[in-house]
């Protein structure tokens, strides 16, 4: 193998990870019907490294039978002539030539002739960086394969050569565990050993350098200078980012274009025709994105696609973005995301971060007027999309709503950011609260937050609170109060109710009559019911919600009508009578079914199902908050999930008070016990505080004592415990509620552990106790006083964990029923007993 200035064959040199490249290079490089194979792959993602590799790796396993060519193109001048790429080529494969041949003619012969006696087998001549000579490079190539079909080329390049019959492998970035892997390397060439203990913060570090390994080498070389925590925080992905200064610290042995971040991506950047260099540079606009061919998460929430790409950086000098896109994604400088769906496209955060200072070199105004038109586009796409959300395309609508999300985030920072562009991020704010996005994506905390940073942009601008914001805070006061936060959503809802009334004596009306019709806003009367409902168990909430209902049917705005209407049938249904429950319940979900919108209808079978396990049947209630759930499983709603099963325990209770189960009653209550434990590891995780809840409050609590008095408190401890240890995030809680999954606590294995406490004395007592015998009757078969007994079975009960010698039934092992059976047959009372109902 020869390579020049090498001396011969290259030492070998560690590669982490790209098993997978070079076995597919390895098998394409021995193919007899593969002339030309390119590696293609942004600048610095090891491409060089990657080819040095496999044919270091073909020459160890053929030996003489195979010599390769090392020819580096890096050196030639951009855009140089094919005939001074031959003589590039030339030089790096004939060693001596005295003849008065061309290049071309010399270097045919070359290649043609046996380097040995008995003639190589295989000869493969390595191109390395074609990218910015293409056109040259491709004329070489397609006449060097005319002339010697048996030779193959392996090239390097940031984008495809052209030819015909060209096989490419494309070079992505680093899988998470590689990059780690890869920056802890480089770190110890430098002499710094990385602690274990900071492989969360290698980790974002990588990530944040969009695991690519040149940039990941040139963060590690900062260790030099910095702490880890210093280098991580240097990468905001925003104005302040450091990493574009960011130098490698080597001066020999790299390529200049390898030293520093901004030398590598400029490399590629002076390779572009100037409407591509203004459309990279305009894509700095949109989010970040990141390869989702690697193992970070897949596409589908990932980049812009092409309509908004042409709505927000269209020009009169970018006349077919389409076709420049496609070669900026060929010149691998813009990442394309395909889905089952859609195409996107984005810019790696490193990236977005050159092409911004070079839209500020070109125009320092044109950020803000990109920014200001991305933040408009978005504002107006979202309202168009909530206009339309509820009914049958609300699957598409939310899927369309996931993948913008980032754009979003970006938007809104921008109406944060810029004066006079508030209300624009409060319209984004309320259209995404409209849709319910923020259950299903982001967090409430994100959208409380963004909201109020927006209300804050504003405030020194305009008192007192616009129309537009006393909307969103009034939504904000709504989800805050939905979290269990009451004091505080409480305070929200009076700054708007305050803005929205004429003085303090309707202040002070409001707060005494909340349910006299003030004129507020829809939103308004819908936090003002739920924060009656929910933080006060006033049953005024009833008649608030329901005006809510009715304001938002008169306005057009069905998605927020059957939110007012859920939770109009809740309260009547925890708070009022059952004629109430049962017509706001039903009316709420004839809405929603009229509507198409399945995910709306899972909402609102949500209120109907604890309307209907209150006042009719619990059983009615578990089929359909089972079906509610399965909807919200499919849509990736946690939150309404949550509610689904903790609702599904409210149901088990009911059915358990009311002698209406299927089996033993202490089997339902496991069951309840199983999935509060599920539901409370689900709550944390949402952040939800049920305990300020008011009603829902009471309600969760009651179903755990019905539960708890079952199996006993040591019993239903135990099973709870179970149930915390399901993982959330694998959707085991949501199993066990649609009984797809059984947990291993029995009652048998709690019940035998306290059982094993009584002696042999006590023993008899409690299966005399379990038989319903009385305390005068077991001290008439034992001979002693009844006095005696009763003290015996209060000890029996405090061994037990139970507050009743009723409960003790359920502690008695499987194997002693039958002497219960036969003590029951025998009892002096001579009445039948419900016994072995447990």
């Amino acid at each position: 193998m020869r390579k020049p200035g090498s001396g011969g064959l290259e030492p070998a040199r560690k590669i982490v990870g790209r098993v997978r490249e070079l076995d597919e290079i390895r098998r394409l490089l021995t193919d007899d019907n593969i002339g030309l194979l390119t590696l293609v792959g942004p600048g610095g993602v090891g491409k060089t490294r990657l080819a040095l590799e496999a044919v270091r790796r073909l020459h160890e396993e053929h030996g003489d039978g195979v010599t390769v060519h090392w020819v580096r193109l890096a050196r030639v001048p951009r855009n140089a002539s094919a005939e001074t790429v031959e003589q590039e080529v030339a030089q790096a494969v004939i060693a001596n030539d005295f003849s008065g041949r061309d290049a071309r003619d010399a270097l045919v012969d070359a290649l043609a002739s046996p380097a040995y006696e008995e003639g190589p087998q295989r000869r493969v001549l390595v191109l390395d960086n074609c990218e910015h000579i293409l056109g040259s490079v491709g004329h070489v190539v397609d006449d060097l394969l005319t002339a010697l079909p048996s030779l193959t080329i392996l090239a390097t390049s940031r984008e495809p050569l052209g030819w015909v019959e060209e096989y490419l492998v494309n070079v992505r970035q680093l899988p998470l565990g590689d990059a780690i892997a890869l920056f802890r390397d480089f770190a110890r060439q430098r002499g710094i050993a990385v602690p274990t203990d900071d492989e969360a913060t290698v980790a974002r570090i990588c990530r944040r350098m969009d695991l690519h390994p040149l940039w990941i080498r040139i963060a590690a070389a900062q260790l030099t200078y910095q702490s880890l925590d210093m280098i991580s925080a240097g990468l905001t992905g925003g104005p302040d980012d450091r990493r574009l200064g960011w130098q490698s610290g080597t001066r020999v042995g790299s390529e200049v274009r390898h030293r520093g971040v901004h030398h590598a991506v400029a490399w590629s950047y002076d390779g572009l025709t100037e409407p591509e260099r203004r459309l990279f540079e305009n894509l700095s606009v949109f989010s970040a994105g990141y390869d989702t061919s690697t193992d970070e998460p897949g596409a589908d929430e990932v980049g812009a696609d092409l309509d908004a790409i042409r709505a927000i950086c269209g020009d009169p000098d970018l006349p077919d973005i389409e076709t420049l896109l496609h070669a900026l994604v060929e010149k691998t400088l813009v990442t394309r995301h395909d889905t089952t769906t859609a195409v996107r496209y984005s810019l790696l955060e490193t990236l977005r971060l050159a092409a911004r200072s070079f839209l500020r070199q070109r125009d320092p105004d044109a950020e803000r007027r990109l920014a200001v038109a991305h933040l408009h586009y978005y504002r107006d796409q979202l309202a168009e999309t909530a206009a339309h959300f509820f009914g049958p395309r609300e699957d598409e609508s939310l899927a369309w709503a996931r993948a913008a999300w980032d754009q979003i985030r970006c938007a809104i920072d921008t109406a944060a950011s810029v004066p006079g562009e508030a209300d624009a991020g409060l319209e984004i704010c309320v259209s995404l609260i409209k849709m319910r996005v923020p259950f299903v994506r982001g967090s409430l905390r994100d959208i409380r937050l963004w909201t109020t940073r927006c209300i804050d942009a504003s405030w020194g601008v305009r008192k007192p609170l616009t129309p537009t914001q006393i909307i969103a805070k009034s939504a904000i006061s709504w989800l805050t109060l939905r979290q269990g936060q009451s004091a505080e959503g409480i305070e929200l809802l009076e700054e708007c109710v305050a803005a929205c009334l004429a003085d303090s004596r309707q202040m002070a009306l409001w707060r005494e009559r909340p349910d006299l019709d003030l004129g507020l806003p829809a939103i308004t009367d819908l936090a003002t019911g739920t924060a009656l409902f929910m933080a006060r168990r006033d049953p005024r909430a009833i008649a608030v919600l329901d005006r809510a209902v009715a304001r938002f049917r008169a306005a057009g705005e069905s998605s927020s009508e059957v939110m007012a209407g859920l939770f109009a049938a809740l309260a009547a249904a925890l708070l009022g009578s059952a004629e109430h429950a049962c017509r706001l319940s039903t009316q709420c979900l004839d809405t929603a079914r009229r509507s198409g919108a399945t995910w709306a209808q899972s909402w609102a079978e949500l209120g109907y199902a604890v309307a209907v396990m209150r006042h009719r049947d619990p059983a009615e209630a578990e089929t359909v908050l089972r079906h509610s759930l399965t909807r919200q499983i499919e849509v990736r709603d946690q939150w309404g999930a949550a509610w689904s099963i903790e609702l599904l325990i409210w149901a088990k209770a009911y059915a358990i008070s009311r002698r209406r189960v299927d089996g033993r009653p202490t089997d339902t209550a496991l069951e309840i016990a199983h999935l509060a434990g599920g539901v409370k590891k689900l709550r944390a995780d949402l952040g939800i505080s049920i305990e300020d809840m008011g009603s829902f409050a009471d309600a969760a609590l009651h179903a755990r004592d019905v539960a708890r008095k079952a199996i006993g408190p040591d019993t239903y401890a135990a099973a709870e415990a179970r149930g915390q240890q399901l993982r959330p995030d694998l959707g085991e809680v949501h199993q066990l509620a649609m009984g797809t999954l059984t947990l291993d606590t029995d009652i048998t294995s709690v019940s035998k552990s306290h059982w094993s406490r009584l002696t042999a004395s006590e023993e008899e007592i409690a299966l005399l106790a379990a038989a319903k015998w009385k305390n005068g009757e077991i001290a008439d078969r034992r001979r002693s006083s009844e006095r005696t007994v009763a003290s015996q079975v209060l000890a029996i009960t405090k061994k037990l964990g139970i507050t009743s010698r009723d409960r003790i039934i359920h502690y008695v092992p499987e194997e002693k029923l039958p002497e219960v059976r036969a003590l029951e047959t025998h009892n002096p009372s001579g009445k039948p007993t419900n016994t072995f109902n447990r």
